[in-house]
C-alpha cells in the first residue's frame, strides 16, 4: 500500500505541474478558453450574466492565476509542503475542473475543455474521465497520507522554495502573455509553410439518381438513355 499510494502521489503531482505549465506556455489561449465557458454560463444563466461578463473581461488574469495555482499545488503535493491543507485545496480545484467538464460534455457547451492547451485535445467526455481518475488519485492519496509524512522541505527552506516555484510559474506566464507561446502546437507557427501543410481535398465526385418505370437507379456519369428521368 505505501508503494501504491506514492505513485498514486507522484502522478497525481507531476499531472498538476504538466496542465499548469502547458497552460502558461500560451496564457492567451487559456484566456480565450475560459471566455467560451463564461459567454456559456452568461446565456444559460441570464440573471448571473453581469457576474460572469466581469469574470469574462478578467479572463487573462484568471487564466495565469488557475494556471499556476496548478504548478504551485503539484509543486507542493509533490514537497509534502502542508500536505494535508494542499490536498483540501487539490480536491477544491478537481470538484471545479469536474464540474466544467461534465457541464460541457452534457450539454455540448465547449466541445475541447482546454485541459492540456493545444498539447493535448481532449473531448468532453474524455477530459470528464480524466477528471474522476484524478479524483480516485486523489482519495487514495488522502487515505494513505500516513505514508507521507516526512516532509522534503519545511520551515523557512520551504517557504523559500514555494515562493520560488510561485514566482517562477506567475513569471513563465506573464512573459508568455505578450509573446508568441514558447512552443507553439499549432499548424501555424513560425517555420510552418501553411501550403506544403494543407492536404489537398478530396476530388469531388457525383452520383446520378434517375427514376424509370419505378425503378430507382444511381449513375456516376450522367446516362445517356433518356428515358431515365
Amino acid at each position: 500500500m505505501r508503494l501504491f499510494t506514492r505513485i498514486c502521489w507522484a502522478l497525481l503531482g507531476i499531472v498538476f505541474i504538466f496542465s499548469g505549465l502547458v497552460k502558461l506556455n500560451d496564457p492567451v489561449g487559456t484566456a480565450i478558453k475560459l471566455e467560451e465557458y463564461f459567454e456559456v454560463f452568461a446565456i444559460d444563466l441570464p440573471s448571473l450574466g453581469g457576474f460572469f461578463e466581469w469574470f469574462k473581461n478578467q479572463s487573462r488574469f484568471l487564466s495565469i492565476a488557475l494556471s499556476s495555482l496548478e504548478v504551485i499545488l503539484g509543486a507542493a503535493l509533490l514537497l509534502r509542503w502542508y500536505l494535508r491543507r494542499t490536498l483540501y485545496i487539490l480536491l477544491a480545484l478537481l470538484v471545479f475542473f469536474g464540474f466544467l467538464t461534465f457541464y460541457s460534455a452534457a450539454f455540448n457547451k465547449v466541445t475541447d475543455c482546454g485541459c492540456f492547451g493545444d498539447f493535448i485535445k481532449l473531448t468532453p467526455w474524455t477530459s470528464f474521465s480524466k477528471d474522476l481518475l484524478l479524483l480516485v488519485l486523489w482519495a487514495i492519496v488522502f487515505v494513505g497520507q500516513r505514508f507521507l509524512r516526512h516532509r522534503f522541505i519545511q520551515g523557512t527552506p520551504g517557504l523559500m522554495t514555494m515562493t520560488f516555484v510561485s514566482a517562477l510559474a506567475i513569471g513563465i506566464g506573464v512573459r508568455a502573455l505578450g509573446h508568441l507561446p514558447y512552443f507553439d502546437f499549432l499548424p501555424y507557427k513560425v517555420g510552418n509553410n501553411i501550403g506544403q501543410l494543407m492536404k489537398p481535398a478530396a476530388p469531388a465526385r457525383y452520383r446520378y439518381t434517375f427514376t424509370r418505370n419505378g425503378e430507382t437507379k444511381e449513375f456516376d456519369q450522367f446516362p445517356t438513355d433518356t428515358t431515365w428521368q
